[in-house]
C-alpha cells in the first residue's frame, strides 16, 4: 500500500478551530502517521472568522511544525496550505495575493463554500482557472447543490475543478442515498482526492485508511491509490494535472429504479 497524502488537514495549533496546543498538533501528526499518512498539507482557514491567517503566518506556523516534528521524530512531511472561504471580496483578495495555495506553488487552491447558503461556485471556478489556478472543491459532498443536483459535479469536473471528499463521509454516510451517490462518484472518476479534514484526534481525526478500504471495496485498489495517494502527490509536487476522463452514468431501467 502506498502512503497516504492528506491534502486537507488542520494541523497548525492556535490558528483556527483545529488543534489548540502544540501537544495536540503533535498527537494528530502521530495518529496520521500510524494510520498510514506520509505527507500532509498542513493548513488553516482563511476567512473573515480568522482574519489574522495571512500566507506569511501560515508559512511560519508550518516551519515551526516541521521543526517540532523533527525534534519529536514523527516522520510526517508537511507543506503549507489554506482552506479559503468564498466571500464577497474573494476576487479582490485573490488579486492582492492574500490566499495561500497548496504547497505555496501558486497552482492549486483549496476552496470551500459558506455553510447554509446556496452559492453557484462556477463563476469563481472560472475566474481561478482563467488565472491558471486550479480550484480544489473542499468536501464537495457537503454542498446540497453539488451533491444532489444531477450533472452539477460533472460540470465542475469538465470545467477543470478538482473534487475532494472527506474520509468520514465515506466511512460514516448519513443515509443509504448518500452512500449510493458517493459510490457512484468514485466509480465514475468524479472524485480526485480523499482527505481527512482532520481537526483533532477525536473530532474528525486525521485518518484515511478506513476510507481507503471502503473505496477499494466499492471499486478497486487502483482507484483508492489514486484518490488517497497518487493525485495528492501530483498536487503537492506541482506536477502536471491530467485526471482520468469521467465514466458516463449507466442508463437505468424502470425495473432497476423499482428495486434500488
Amino acid at each position: 500500500m502506498l502512503s497516504f497524502v492528506d491534502l486537507h488537514v488542520h494541523l497548525l495549533w492556535g490558528l483556527d478551530d483545529g488543534p489548540r496546543t502544540l501537544e495536540d498538533a503533535l498527537e494528530m501528526c502521530a495518529l496520521a502517521v500510524a494510520d498510514g499518512t506520509g505527507t500532509a498539507a498542513a493548513l488553516a482557514h482563511q476567512n473573515e472568522g480568522w482574519p489574522d491567517n495571512t500566507p506569511e503566518r501560515i508559512r511560519q506556523a508550518v516551519s515551526e511544525l516541521k521543526l517540532q516534528l523533527a525534534v519529536n521524530q514523527i516522520p510526517l512531511n508537511v507543506v503549507p496550505s489554506s482552506e479559503v472561504m468564498i466571500q464577497l471580496d474573494f476576487e479582490e483578495s485573490l488579486t492582492e495575493g492574500k490566499y495561500l495555495t497548496v504547497g505555496d506553488h501558486g497552482r492549486f487552491l483549496l476552496v470551500e463554500l459558506p455553510a447554509n447558503i446556496s452559492l453557484d461556485i462556477r463563476p469563481i471556478a472560472d475566474t481561478l482557472l482563467q488565472r491558471n489556478i486550479v480550484p480544489i472543491i473542499a468536501h464537495a459532498e457537503r454542498y446540497p447543490d453539488v451533491f444532489y443536483h444531477e450533472g452539477f459535479v460533472e460540470e465542475l469536473v469538465h470545467m477543470g475543478c478538482i473534487i475532494q471528499v472527506n474520509a468520514g463521509s465515506i466511512t460514516m454516510p448519513q443515509a443509504r442515498r448518500e452512500e449510493k451517490i458517493l459510490k457512484s462518484w468514485f466509480q465514475r472518476n468524479l472524485v480526485h482526492l480523499v482527505a481527512s479534514d482532520g481537526h483533532s484526534t477525536v473530532r474528525r481525526p486525521p485518518k484515511i485508511r478506513s476510507a481507503y478500504d471502503r473505496i477499494s471495496h466499492w471499486t478497486n485498489q487502483g482507484v483508492a491509490d489514486r484518490v488517497c495517494s497518487l493525485h495528492g502527490n501530483i498536487i503537492i509536487n506541482n506536477l502536471p494535472w491530467r485526471p482520468l476522463p469521467i465514466i458516463p452514468a449507466q442508463t437505468r431501467t424502470w425495473f432497476d429504479k423499482l428495486f434500488s
